[in-house]
């Protein structure tokens, strides 16, 4: 366990240096203080074990490991061990506040990040490690870079993700060799480094405004394909689909704050029923059938031990997208060894020259569910692969009707459907929100107000309410398109397709648009009850509501109790 945690340390600048304004009209210590705590919030969010520790440079202190008195090291103070982040984490980053020191030496920073690193993550496994570092880089003293070679050497050797933070736009579209001072000395020494990055405060913030999710390792698993008694074919396969992540609630433990008080007087007198004395029942309307140990035993599924079996092969033109129900897909490839690969490659040739689906059986565990599926075969440059995807059973299959479009080649259909395919393109950079779960934002969002206890930040931001209609341009862009189709390939709808649209409750028809044809005259019988209804209308005259009321209805007279008992 631990290999899928992630250590990050981060060097924050709060020297009076950073009191300088952005080009957002905001200082730099609050935009670097608000990535900060957006980093920490999403760690929180994701549910996730990694570890984050703060070292603080330009401070008022100096109290890191690599301190030992004088210059070196001086006004570096490590706030943090590193450790799983909190609220209480949180808000430590949120009461930071910038010191009195002039300006911070970022290359010391930097060092002393490594080191925490080093020392932090001793006999601790992760399975990446990051030093961030937020400064301005606003040193008068003067590094070469022939001194910053040794640091190349570290991070390459520790496997170090190295991430700079808040460098102005255009200082990074300029050319790095034109630069000079410490920035050029950043920008170089980042180029320098394989895994050094940078980004501005406008890159980070919009990236950062998200919530993130868990972070879900993909692994292959071991698993057997039986087909017959004699051939066992050995194979390696993943879950593909994995359900959204969703928040974990629990009940507060008895010795937590503000959990509910138990009266231990109270609780010695609850009876204590033992598993033995518990009698399970299935219940047949008002019938209660009682089952003994014996009966629960037999009633359980015997399934045997696990199992992915070979039942056979299906045309694919028997298999239609609508049978194609589940919600999870395996993929399953050869487990590395000459025979599993030939074995598999064998099948999945096989299956595509009688251009058939496989059909398997699979069952989970012991006493587990059956699962029948198919298994699609995929041949391509990157390899040869099976696709389980599961089968409904026969009494869950839904039946869904479809509307073939004409089979004849329409040039003009064509085009139109090419246009309008051509106006719902995204660029790559625009993909991005569509792989945001807006109820995920939305929740996390919540959950962080309440925290905070502050009722000013309650209503939705905005960024996240766009997310539930993320490119509201793509809909305009389309009506066009689409008036053209409807106007130009109109589809006629039969009688009994009418009659249909107007009884649904869903459906309001518009009087205007139904032609005089298809008006009905009356038969001589309607006539007739139409002049007699008319008639009773006419012969009730003017009433009140009562008086109405009374005349349709005729109220129960009131029983008289004393003439009833006389009668006894």
């Amino acid at each position: 366990m631990g290999s899928n945690k992630v250590a990050t340390a981060v060097v924050f600048d709060v020297s009076s240096s950073t009191s300088g304004l952005t080009d957002n009209g905001r200082t730099y210590f609050d935009r670097a203080k608000s990535c900060l705590e957006r980093i920490v919030l999403r760690k929180l969010f994701s549910n996730e074990t990694d570890e984050i520790g703060l070292i603080a440079i330009g401070s008022e202190t100096s109290d890191s490991r690599l301190f030992k008195g004088g210059n070196d090291y001086k006004n570096i103070s490590e706030r943090t061990p590193l450790r799983i982040p909190s609220w209480d984490f949180l808000k430590e980053v949120e009461n930071m506040e910038m010191s009195s020191v002039k300006e911070s030496n970022w290359v010391e920073g930097f060092v002393v990040g490594l080191n925490f690193l080093k020392e932090e993550t001793r006999g601790k496994r992760f399975r990446d490690k990051q030093l961030v570092v937020f400064s301005n880089f606003q040193l008068s003293e003067l590094y070469s870079m022939g001194k910053l070679d040794s640091l190349v050497d570290v991070v390459a050797a520790e496997k170090i993700n190295v991430v700079f933070i808040g460098v102005d736009v255009k200082e990074e579209n300029a050319d790095v060799d034109a630069l000079s001072g410490n920035k050029a000395l950043m920008f170089k020494f980042a180029s320098r480094l394989e895994t050094g990055v940078w980004l501005n405060f406008n890159d980070a913030e919009e990236e950062f405004k998200f919530y993130e999710k868990k972070r879900k390792m993909k692994r292959l698993n071991k698993i057997t394909l039986d087909i017959g008694v004699k051939i066992k074919i050995s194979m390696k396969w993943m879950k593909l689909t994995t359900e959204e992540t969703r928040i974990m609630w629990r009940k507060p433990l008895i010795n937590e704050p503000g959990s509910a008080n138990i009266n231990e007087t109270e609780s010695t007198h609850k009876a204590v029923k033992h598993e033995a004395d518990v009698v399970q029942y299935v219940k047949f309307g008002g019938t209660k059938v009682y089952l003994s140990y014996a009966d629960q035993d037999a009633l359980k599924r015997k399934t045997g031990s696990p199992v992915f079996s070979y039942l056979g092969s299906v045309k694919k033109e028997r298999i239609n997208r609508a049978m194609l129900t589940g919600q999870d897909v395996y993929v399953a490839v050869p487990d590395g060894t000459a025979r599993s690969h030939a074995l598999v490659s064998a099948l999945i040739s096989a299956l595509q020259v009688e251009n058939k689906y496989g059909l398997a059986r699979r069952i989970l565990s012991n006493n587990g569910k059956i699962h029948l599926g198919l298994l699609l075969p995929v041949s391509d440059e990157l390899g040869k692969a099976l696709y389980f995807v599961k089968l409904p059973f026969a009494d869950s299959v839904r039946s869904v009707l479809y509307r073939p479009l004409p089979q004849e080649k329409d040039e003009r259909l064509t085009s139109l459907l090419d246009d309008y395919i051509d106006s719902q393109l995204l660029e790559d950079g625009g993909k991005n929100l569509l792989r945001r779960d807006p109820s995920f934002q939305h929740r996390c969002h919540i959950l962080y107000t309440r925290a905070k206890g502050d009722k000013t930040e309650d209503e939705l931001p905005d960024h996240i309410r766009d997310l539930y209609n993320p490119y509201p341009e793509l809909k305009n862009a389309a009506k066009p398109y689409l008036s053209s189709l409807n106007r130009e390939f109109f589809i006629k709808y039969t009688e009994t397709g009418k009659n249909r649209l107007r009884e649904s409750k869903y459906v309001q028809e518009d009087e205007e648009h139904i032609s005089d044809k298809n008006k009905k005259e009356p038969t001589e019988d309607e006539v007739k009850e139409i002049m007699e209804i008319n008639k009773i209308v006419e012969n009730l005259g003017d009433h009140s509501d009562d008086e109405l009321f009374d005349f349709k209805i005729d109220t129960q007279p009131q029983l008289d109790t004393d003439q009833l008992l006389e009668n006894f």
